[in-house]
């Protein structure tokens, strides 16, 4: 019973990603094998193939036109670094100060954020990860401008929001670029969510 509580639990967790949800029951079936059941019942179950992912892309014009309707929004600078350097949403959201060299124009990829289910504490929560997709995926990148400009200016904008706010803004993570106002690390999912509305 406990079992298939847990099973439910991850399904949930992983907002019914089937090949989540695949390796969730494969792996906890198999830490089971052991000392509850003698075969692993997924060992006959096939793993479900992924969807290719069809890639679209703005034009330059849709992307000045993009880039001028998000200018204040909270999301604004995690757009502008996908714009500007092609990072993935997760590392936008990883993307430290002390990456950034306004003096070289360069930004080093490093670290990405993550979301993933605390089954302690039953809810969401997000981690700052050095593990990156890949081996090329750390990488130092020239900063344009234009980019450069936006940073600077968000930089600027976050000391003012933490000195307006004072002890209500959070002092967790200043070390990191993409923060809401009040100075929380932005999760994936709501960079996704808020994009699409």
């Amino acid at each position: 019973r406990e079992l298939v509580l847990s099973l439910i639990e991850s399904i949930q967790v992983h907002d019914n990603k089937i090949i989540d949800i695949h390796f969730t029951f494969k792996n906890t079936l198999n830490e089971m094998k052991q000392e509850i059941i003698d075969k692993n019942p997924m060992d006959k179950v096939d793993r479900p193939s992924i969807k290719k992912f069809r890639t679209t892309y703005y034009n330059e014009e849709e992307l000045k036109q993009l880039l001028a309707l998000a200018q204040d929004d909270q999301i604004y600078v995690v757009i502008a670094l996908s714009a500007y350097l092609g990072l993935r949403r997760s590392e936008a959201l990883g993307l430290m100060w002390d990456c950034v060299d306004f003096e070289r124009n360069l930004i080093r990829i490093e670290h990405k954020v993550v979301e993933y289910y605390n089954p302690k504490t039953k809810a969401s929560e997000l981690m700052i990860s050095d593990e990156l997709k890949t081996e090329t995926s750390r990488r130092t990148l020239p900063m344009p401008q234009a980019l450069k400009a936006v940073l600077l200016e968000h930089r600027q904008r976050q000391e003012t929001l933490r000195q307006l706010f004072k002890r209500s803004y959070s002092t967790k993570y200043l070390k990191m670029v993409c923060v809401d106002r009040l100075g929380n690390l932005l999760a994936p999912d709501y960079v996704t969510s808020h994009f699409s509305s």
